[in-house]
């Protein structure tokens, strides 16, 4: 029924009134950040979340916008949560490659906000030269893209599939940040030769122990350093002294 309905059945309702509050709609990305400004009051979100919508971090923004230049790799990614189930579609957290592109750029994400524009630009050619080879260099990953085998299965047999590798694969290529693309090209290469099956005695002691995927620091190092060793890489003090505290070759 309409207003000048009711006005007719009872007169006195001319006389109300109701008020009516407008609100200046700014768009989907205002919407986003009071969303996270109110978790990150009210509540603890999730750090993907977090991530995925406090834009005020710059951080945040050059990794989201980094990634929404690879579709195929973005697509593989979990957006709102931190931890991926055994079987999810998805086979990596936006955390994850927040880590990822820390250790691959050497930078911190609170250290990230003082970089100025020259070097952030120059870390995003960085980011897509080893990103966009990522698929033809790892040719599970290929095959998880194009739907020969599911996430899960990555997950369930290969090193591919964990953090503890994307991880360790930004700590290995780091040292080629200031060289030309494709000097990078060439070592990632190099790495397509490698077998990634969990129960490859190489990563035995460095990201897989009782058969178990382990993610720690070391695990990182440790695994970072046989990359870097496979391409020919000189390694970080910091990986020849974790080498030598676990008993592996460096």
């Amino acid at each position: 029924m309409s207003a000048e309905t009711f006005i007719q059945l009872d007169k006195t309702l001319r006389d109300e009134t109701i008020p009516v509050v407008f609100y200046f709609d700014e768009g989907l990305a205002r919407s986003k950040q009071m969303f996270a400004d109110l978790n990150a009051n009210l509540s603890k979100p999730s750090a993907a979340i977090n991530a995925l919508y406090d834009l005020r971090n710059p951080f945040n923004r050059f990794v989201l916008d980094a990634l929404e230049r690879h579709p195929e790799i973005n697509a593989l990614i979990d957006k709102e949560r931190t931890t991926i189930g055994a079987k999810s579609v998805k086979l990596w957290s936006l955390v994850h490659w927040k880590k990822f592109a820390e250790k691959l750029l050497g930078v911190s994400e609170a250290g990230f906000a003082n970089l100025p524009e020259n070097e952030t630009e120059a870390m995003a050619k960085f980011f897509d030269t080893v990103v966009g080879n990522m698929q033809p260099t790892f040719r599970l990953l290929d095959r998880v893209i194009t739907g020969v085998i599911t996430p899960e299965t990555l997950r369930t047999d290969f090193i591919i599939g964990h953090a503890v590798f994307l991880e360790s694969l930004g700590l290995a290529l780091s040292s080629l940040a200031d060289l030309a693309p494709e000097v990078t090209l060439d070592v990632m290469k190099s790495l397509s030769s490698l077998a990634y099956n969990k129960d490859n005695d190489l990563w035995a002691g460095r990201c897989v122990k009782a058969d178990r995927m382990v993610k720690n620091n070391d695990s990182v190092k440790l695994t970072a350093a046989q990359l870097r060793r496979t391409a020919g890489l000189e390694l970080s003090n910091s990986m020849i002294e974790t080498s030598l505290r676990h008993g592996l070759d460096y």
